[in-house]
């Protein structure tokens, strides 16, 4: 589903196409996306469902600048995103967020597409991939790969989102 325009946070970046994938159609786009997803569909053999506990930052600490963690809640009957953690490569393009609601980001186009892909992974209990293409106006291109991953509570709940993001420029 193409969106135009969008804006990144940074002011100067506008975003162009996004596309969301789901399930075997996540694998193939992005090296960080994959490992990721192969991560966590390793964590689901015989029904299991991934925990905070399953991911600790030593497993994956070559991709730790790339890892946002969320809380999940919610605020009179409104679904609510706290970030808990937010890697240096995503704090470069959305700006330092750790300890705040997803809402206090001053860039509202982000802020819809989180929220979007986030209740999707919450209903289909599912990770989802978006990729959304961008252009500065200096001309550099750029391509954020966003895999939104659920974690479960003891009882099956979704209370956690973890989110690896990678974009990519080139000139």
């Amino acid at each position: 589903m193409p969106f135009w325009p969008r804006t990144f946070p940074a002011s100067d970046i506008i975003a162009g196409v996004t596309h969301l994938y789901f399930d075997d159609e996540i694998y193939g786009h992005n090296a960080v996306a994959n490992y990721f997803y192969t991560f966590w569909c390793s964590l689901t053999a015989e029904g299991h469902k991934p925990c905070r506990a399953d991911f600790r930052p030593s497993r994956f600490k070559e991709f730790l600048d790339r890892v946002v963690m969320l809380d999940v809640g919610e605020m009179e009957g409104h679904l609510r995103l706290h970030v808990r953690l937010v890697g240096t490569h995503v704090s470069a393009f959305y700006g330092e967020i750790a300890g705040g609601d997803i809402d206090a980001m001053e860039n509202t186009e982000a802020v819809n597409r989180i929220y979007e892909s986030c209740s999707q992974v919450i209903e289909s209990e599912k990770p989802v991939l978006r990729i959304t293409t961008g252009i500065a106006q200096d001309k550099i291109h750029l391509v954020g790969h966003t895999l939104y991953m659920p974690l479960f509570d003891n009882k099956g709940a979704v209370v956690k989102l973890l989110v690896c993001v990678d974009v990519t420029t080139t000139s």
